[in-house]
């Protein structure tokens, strides 16, 4: 079986009053540095901006960070790479054209189940943690 880590979500859904959504994942590593965590809700929309907060036992210097659709695609589109050990960071994630070349401004559309997983977050015997939020129309 796959090495999950522990995670508990926030979800907050876009209303008419309030059109931008967010889902929260607050996270801990097992000791090999990884998470991985399906959200069991379908969810639909475009990426806004990504934030990450490492937490009080903080992951190692350029973790990474996806988020997969159910085609295995990453919806940050590689912005959620590197992330810093002490620093909260945010990153607004863009699509890029068919050469890889930034295609000015495309945002990334989702819909359906979501993965999250997290790698090289440190190992050895401590579980290192953070948290990180999607925003989202």
């Amino acid at each position: 079986m796959a090495d999950k880590g522990t995670v508990t979500t926030e979800w907050q859904r876009p209303s008419p009053n309030f059109p931008v959504g967010k889902l929260q994942w607050t996270w801990t590593t097992t000791t090999t540095g990884n998470v991985i965590y399906t959200f069991p809700y379908n969810i639909a929309g475009t990426v806004g901006r990504f934030v990450t907060n490492p937490g009080t036992t903080a992951p190692e210097d350029n973790y990474d960070i996806t988020i997969t659709d159910e085609d295995s695609l990453d919806i940050l589109n590689g912005a959620g790479a590197n992330r810093h050990t002490t620093t909260t960071q945010a990153v607004y994630p863009q699509a890029t054209g068919a050469l890889g070349k930034a295609t000015g401004g495309v945002q990334i559309d989702f819909a359906g189940i979501l993965t999250f997983n997290i790698t090289n977050a440190g190992t050895g015997l401590v579980a290192r943690s953070g948290a990180a939020t999607l925003y989202y129309r």
